[in-house]
């Protein structure tokens, strides 16, 4: 069960025997780790929040329909490349990446809202390739992998795979609450069923980059 969860999440498993921790040491790693979490679901939220307004999004901005599956495509394309980087990032601090994530998250969030007033798809696929730019997936798996005890991993694998599953799940939903969504800000600003997941998600985003640096540490 151990090694088919670990599978799951992309996790490795070392040999490498954990030294004790002090007790403020194991209370930074769980902090730690229940940040990567909220990281992990937020992000899953923030990719199928889109889901059910992507279509009307493209034809709203005079584009073919079949444009919604580029605009779900640009972030899993894009957080291929910032795996990359952040599998590299991790060998000398979890912060610094996880705080990047979260800038390029909120502009990317910020983009796709404001694609509509703007007036241009592009915005919109712009938007999408920094929110996958900001996917921190490789952080979260890496800091289990590394500040994780071995005996303690098991229910860190399955928090990860849940918080995952999880936020597939509340995206959609989120996205079905907002469907009634329709005002403006400034009378400049609009906020309606098409944009308001992504002013939505830069709120959140705004909200957990508080969070990440007021209680994580490296």
């Amino acid at each position: 069960v151990k090694s088919f969860l670990a599978k799951q999440a992309l996790i490795d498993e070392p040999d490498v025997e954990f030294e004790p921790k002090s007790e403020r040491q194991a209370a930074v790693a769980r902090r730690g780790l229940w940040v990567n979490l909220a990281n992990t679901f937020l992000y899953m939220c923030n990719y199928y929040v889109i889901i059910p307004s992507s279509n009307k999004y493209a034809e709203q901005l005079h584009s073919p329909s079949s444009f919604s599956g580029l605009i779900m495509a640009c972030t899993p394309t894009a957080a291929l490349v910032s795996a990359v980087l952040y599998s590299w990032w991790t060998n000398r601090s979890f912060k610094r990446p996880l705080a990047f994530s979260v800038l390029m998250l909120i502009a990317g969030n910020v983009c796709y809202a404001m694609a509509f007033d703007v007036g241009t798809i592009w915005l919109v696929l712009a938007g999408r390739v920094l929110t996958g730019f900001g996917g921190a997936r490789a952080v979260n798996r890496r800091f289990i992998s590394d500040h994780v005890p071995k005996e303690s991993r098991l229910l860190a694998c399955v928090g990860f795979v849940c918080a995952s599953a999880l936020g597939m799940a509340v995206g959609p939903l989120l996205a079905i609450g907002l469907a009634g969504v329709n005002f403006e800000i400034g009378g400049r600003v609009t906020v309606s069923e098409t944009t308001s997941p992504g002013w939505l998600m830069a709120v959140l985003w705004v909200l957990f980059g508080v969070g990440l640096l007021a209680i994580f540490e490296d």
